[in-house]
């Protein structure tokens, strides 16, 4: 097992960093080993291609809108999954930030997360 370390999370840009971002962009401390730092790495780019998947099939097929939600829903789950995974690695103050935005079921069951090494994300 690897040491434990303070990473910071920036959700809106999928960037997992080891030191602060020094302007006005939202952040959530967390902490963690290497297999952590991936999981949630993993977790941005599974996010990511669900957001692309998204806009390609609004693309090809503007109207076939059960698609669409379908894709829609994806993505929202992989940014729960990400939220998700914040928090339980967050600090308090970072879990705290999370209760109060409100869109986690904290009673829901925990996930497996994948630690693909960062090769293996392309």
């Amino acid at each position: 097992m690897s040491e434990k370390r303070k990473y910071y999370v920036k959700v809106d840009s999928g960037e997992v960093k080891t030191v602060p971002a020094f302007d006005n962009s939202v952040e959530y401390e967390i902490e963690g080993d290497y297999e952590d730092k991936l999981s949630l790495e993993n977790l941005f780019h599974e996010q990511h291609l669900a957001g692309s998947r998204s806009a390609e099939l609004h693309y090809e097929a503007p109207f076939q809108e059960v698609k669409a939600d379908q894709e829609r829903k994806k993505y929202d789950d992989e940014m729960l999954n990400i939220y998700q995974r914040i928090y339980e690695l967050g600090t308090p103050e970072t879990k705290e930030k999370i209760k109060e935005i409100g869109i986690l079921d904290l009673e829901r069951e925990p996930i497996t997360y994948q630690t693909n090494k960062p090769e293996d994300l392309s």
